[in-house]
């Protein structure tokens, strides 16, 4: 369980590189990116 979500954790945080890589353009991606990651990090702590 827990690997399973922490390779998710992996995914988004390569996401978020890659949105943050492209420039501040796809900011609205960006912010759904982080609410996903928060609402993830809520689940494991």
């Amino acid at each position: 369980m827990y690997k399973k979500i922490n390779r998710l954790i992996d995914k988004i945080i390569e996401m978020q590189n890659e949105v943050n890589s492209l420039g501040s353009t796809l900011s609205v991606p960006e912010n759904a990116i982080n609410s996903i990651a928060a609402a993830i990090e809520k689940l494991t702590n």
